[in-house]
């Protein structure tokens, strides 16, 4: 995690050292690599040094942070000078080297490495010098249980449980990148101004939807350990199926009949404003959460891996498709496609996914293995 604050200033660096076209291609590259760090590791990171009582708002400040960050961009990049700007998106990144050098390793990592000693130390300062005797007996017997297994790919998939975890994992990714939350957030100015006009301008609206969700996310972080998980991924399914066949049928009457629906131009962007909120109550924070749940200690990294390749595929086609069905359809039938994604996902979890709230690492591969014997699905 570390290693990724060098490699993001130095993009930054090279940006303001350069102002060729090629160079700014180079800083996109670089970035986006970066980016595959964090996305992989840190949901992982945060589920092993959290208690379990508090792991499901821990987890979720991984989107939280995630917006803060772009709402330093938005707030930034239009309202100063191009140097001044790039020289602002260094200091963030300067503030983590700094930080969190300070951070310890994984006891889960430090355990699977046979360094006993200091795993004890590392857990012992993630909860403030309290007694963690039995917390640390109760990691090392499930790194102990994980890693009698060996971490290869094939472990993956080697039982019903490794490949329940996956399947679980992927389909929660699938959804939560093509239900439109990455889509809209990226294309909100232009469908806002194909549905008419408002007084906020581009970058206003910007900024106003990403501090609604950065409140909402934060709000459901607090839900992630006391409502659970389950219920927080239904009623952000169900939510976004409604919402969605909103959205749908105001651009629909809009694009394809002589109704006049310009004076209720405002329901379509409450329902858009009502989508990003329930999608930012479950789907969004609680996906890294799961993944980093859901897999065992010696399959977690790889795991990791495979998520991610599946959140930027997903989330690719995602954003690419969204104009090619504006173009050849109407923007409304991207807005079908969406509820229609989000009500396959509610059905889903509904029948599939079981509750993790409040339960350690080693609870969970206790119930997904219970879970697997009983299930068709595996």
């Amino acid at each position: 995690m570390l290693a990724c604050g060098p490699i993001i200033l130095s993009s930054w660096i090279l940006a303001l050292t350069t102002k060729s076209i090629s160079a700014l291609y180079a800083v996109r590259i670089i970035q986006g690599i970066a980016m595959a760090i964090p996305y992989a590791v840190t949901p992982m990171y945060i589920a092993e040094i959290a208690e379990p009582c508090l792991r499901g708002q821990l987890g979720s400040y991984f989107q939280v942070f995630f917006y803060i960050g772009v709402l330093y961009s938005y707030a930034t990049g239009p309202y100063f000078e191009y140097q001044i700007y790039l020289y602002l998106e260094c200091l963030p990144v300067i503030l983590f080297i700094i930080v969190y050098s300070f951070m310890p390793e994984s006891p889960y990592y430090l355990l699977m490495k046979e360094k006993e000693e200091e795993a004890y130390k590392a857990l012992s300062w993630l909860r403030a010098d309290e007694d963690v005797l039995q917390e640390f007996n109760d990691i090392k017997e499930n790194v102990a249980e994980d890693m009698r297994n060996r971490g290869t790919w094939k472990a993956l998939i080697a039982t019903k449980k490794d490949r329940m975890a996956l399947f679980i994992v992927e389909i929660v990714c699938l959804v939560r990148y093509t239900n439109g939350i990455s889509t809209i957030s990226l294309y909100i100015t232009q469908t806002l101004t194909q549905g008419g006009a408002w007084v906020l301008n581009s970058d206003q609206m910007a900024i106003v939807l990403t501090t609604i969700l950065i409140i909402v996310t934060t709000g459901a972080s607090f839900a992630a350990d006391t409502v659970g998980r389950r219920p927080l991924l239904l009623i952000s399914t169900i939510g976004a199926t409604l919402f969605h066949s909103v959205v749908a049928v105001y651009y629909y009457l809009h694009e394809r009949t002589n109704v006049d629906v310009s004076a209720y131009m405002w329901i379509s962007f409450i329902a858009l404003l009502g989508f990003c909120v329930v999608a930012n109550i479950g789907l969004g924070p609680l996906m890294s959460i799961m993944q980093a749940e859901y897999f065992p200690s010696h399959t977690r990294a790889k795991g990791a891996g495979i998520t991610g390749v599946v959140t930027g595929v997903s989330c690719f086609v995602s954003i690419k498709t969204y104009q090619v069905v504006d173009d050849y359809f109407g923007i409304y039938m991207n807005y079908v496609i969406f509820a229609l994604i989000s009500l396959t996902g509610a059905i889903f979890f509904w029948a599939v996914v079981h509750e993790t709230a409040g339960k350690s690492l080693g609870q969970v591969q206790k119930t997904l293995l219970s879970t697997s014997s009983e299930s068709k699905f595996s």
